[in-house]
């Protein structure tokens, strides 16, 4: 293989684990999904084996992904308890549901 070749196949892995990455981050932030949501928040959160192998692949460091959206990921998991607790709870907008 040339060295150009060689080149062209590592950066099609990395733009592959790359995509990897977005899915999850778009999984987490913007799923109305919340199973989906939820499992991809906590892939990141708990800076699992896999997150950090991903990572890699995509030629980015776990630490300062997780660190740069670890903030969000929290606001959006709250968001995401709280509006279940509320529905299990029978109320939409701190008003009961009749």
């Amino acid at each position: 293989l040339s060295s150009s070749s060689a080149a062209s196949d590592v950066y099609k892995r990395q733009v592959l684990w790359i995509s990897v990455l977005s899915l999850a981050m778009n999984d987490a932030f913007r799923s109305n999904d919340w199973t989906a949501a939820m499992e991809a928040i906590n892939w990141i959160k708990h800076d699992s084996t896999d997150f950090r192998r991903v990572c890699s692949m995509a030629g980015r460091s776990p630490y300062y992904v997780r660190e740069r959206i670890l903030q969000g990921l929290l606001d959006r998991e709250s968001e995401i308890l709280g509006t279940k607790q509320r529905i299990l709870e029978g109320r939409v907008n701190g008003q009961r549901i009749q």
